[in-house]
């Protein structure tokens, strides 16, 4: 299953999960950890973080800015991890 193939940024597949990742450039003074699960087309999400042994889902119900998602988990475990 986590054989993973490059298809867009900042996603790679492997078989029916996504790695959500964010290069340590794009995101130089906090660190975002990779996550592994899936996203829906309504902003639904289900990851787990192995570097944090997290494991989050939800949605936001809406389709107009699917980023919300990603941007709100991140929040997230910035939260967990003590960062902001």
């Amino acid at each position: 299953m986590e054989k993973w193939n490059n298809v867009f940024f900042p996603f790679k597949y492997g078989i029916g999960i996504q790695k959500f990742y964010m290069p340590r450039i794009l995101s130089p003074f906090q660190p975002v950890p990779e996550m592994i699960g899936h996203d829906g087309s309504t902003g639904s999400v289900a990851f787990y973080v192995p570097e944090m042994d997290v494991y989050i889902t939800g949605t936001t119900n809406q389709q107009a800015q699917p980023n919300i998602a990603f941007q709100t988990m991140i929040k997230i475990l910035m939260r967990v991890n003590g960062r902001n």
